[in-house]
């Protein structure tokens, strides 16, 4: 692509019609300045580079990889297959798998997955297994869109669709009807770029506007904390009688420090508690003393903030099984293999094997076959991870389950994504089940906040252009 060109495509992003900038549709590219822009993926070829499509440009316009950060695909398609997913296994390289395992021994840990098949990975590489109760119902994931939502009559602005989230920058209502288990767990992406007042409530009786007059579990996350209110109403009697009782706050540090998060809350009727896990780390949990509320009509969000930019993506409601917390070692180092059984008791032991529904384990004084039934987790002997280690020609392909893996890529055209995992093999890969493809590992990521720097939906603002060179 000519110089001429380029700046003939920079000149339209800045100075395009409003139409063009309220688009907000397409792939979007961004790099690790903070540049992005829309338009279409076409391939990657490490020797080239990324390929891309561009609505106002006259030919298709390469980029060098060393800049690229991310692409984000849109719209999603979710896969459909016949695969239980009954472990999340995750690697020394960060990489996450969902799919059952078929066996583990001194040497190679099997998988079955959805997206390749059966998988092979060599022991070492694997860091921890959760194992997840089969059979669980998965009541919604996503988004894939505003189809089924409600955004409110009664409100300043509207949540968009884009990227595969849901953004805002206006106080905002989003609403859907779903019937939660008596067991549940809801878990959602979480990013902002400024204060951060979000207010979501489960079994809400109300999803079609906000109201204070709700039913449900009104969750308050703020800056550095969450707290929790019980609302019952009673539609039946005249002037809709409340009942409001606040259940307490919880302290998130995290919340104040960072600008993007992974909320998860796991309910449990029969027990009437709720528990707040941030990045997969438990926080609070509350009991209701006057026993869990009856089923609502689902679930709403409500952006209490006008300027601040929130997004909620990798939103997924299912049946919740009751497993342990993911209590564990982070990303330290392991230094001794440790099982987490069902009933919440820990113990160390050479994990020897696990097959055929029975761990293998020996400790100092014995060797156990326990049941795979009654155990939650597994922490194999591992180092510390270090993600700098990974090569500048690794990419990490993010899938619409949530799991992950990374390649030495090959090549990626629409009809095929391939390349070598350093401890799997060759892989080839359908690019219709990825959301996401992260590029330059080793960099970690960019700057908080520069990814929202966007002006134009079709391409990066003048300040950025000397490094989004082609």
């Amino acid at each position: 692509m000519t110089a001429a060109l380029l700046g003939g495509v920079l000149a339209f992003g800045l100075c395009g019609p409003s139409a063009a900038r309220a688009q907000g549709v397409g792939d979007r590219l961004s790099f690790f300045d903070g540049a992005a822009l829309r338009g279409r993926l076409l391939s990657i070829q490490p020797e080239q580079g990324v390929v891309w499509s561009h609505p106002e440009a006259l030919e298709p316009i390469v980029f060098k990889t060393r800049n690229v950060h991310e692409i984000r695909f849109d719209p999603l398609q979710l896969q459909a297959t016949n695969i239980q997913a009954t472990c999340l296994a995750r690697l020394n390289n960060g990489d996450e798998i969902h799919g059952e395992l078929l066996s583990l021994d001194g040497d190679t840990a099997e998988f079955q997955t959805w997206f390749a098949g059966r998988v092979e990975a060599r022991r070492e590489s694997v860091r921890s297994m959760t194992f997840i109760s089969s059979g669980l119902t998965t009541v919604y994931r996503g988004p894939t869109g505003l189809d089924g939502w409600n955004r409110g009559r009664n409100v300043a602005g509207f949540w968009r669709y884009e990227d595969g989230a849901f953004a805002t920058t206006n106080v905002s209502f989003l609403g859907r009807a779903m019937k939660l288990p008596r067991r549940a767990r809801v878990v959602f992406d979480l990013e902002w770029n400024g204060p951060l007042s979000l207010m979501f409530a489960l079994e809400s009786d109300l999803v079609t506007q906000f109201s204070y007059g709700a039913s449900g579990y009104n969750f308050a996350i703020g800056s550095g904390w969450v707290s929790l209110q019980r609302s019952e109403s009673n539609r039946a009697l005249a002037g809709a009688a409340m009942s409001r009782s606040f259940l307490g706050q919880a302290r998130a540090p995290a919340l104040a420090i960072k600008q993007k998060a992974r909320i998860e809350i796991r309910t449990d009727a029969e027990e009437a508690t709720l528990q707040l896990l941030i990045d997969g780390e438990p926080a609070y949990t509350w009991k209701d003393p006057n026993g869990f509320l009856p089923p609502g009509e689902g679930i709403t969000f409500y952006s209490q903030r006008n300027g601040t930019l929130l997004k909620l993506g990798n939103l997924v409601v299912a049946e919740w099984g009751g497993e342990a917390d993911s209590e564990g070692p982070g990303d330290g180092e392991i230094e001794k293999p440790q099982l987490l059984l069902a009933n919440k008791d820990r113990f160390s032991g050479n994990v020897k094997s696990i097959r055929e529904g029975k761990v293998g384990v020996a400790t100092d004084k014995i060797e156990l076959n326990i049941p795979l039934e009654r155990v939650r987790q597994v922490h194999l002997k591992s180092p510390a991870m270090d993600f700098s280690r990974h090569s500048p020609d690794d990419v990490r392909a993010v899938f619409t389950d949530l799991g992950q893996v990374t390649l030495k890529l090959d090549r990626w055209s629409p009809g095929e994504l391939s390349g070598r995992h350093e401890d799997v093999g060759l892989m080839k890969l359908n690019p219709r089940w990825v959301r996401a493809l992260q590029f330059n590992l080793q960099k970690g990521r960019p700057v908080a906040g520069a990814a929202d720097s966007e002006v134009d939906p079709f391409w990066p603002v003048e300040e950025t252009r000397k490094e989004a060179e082609p």
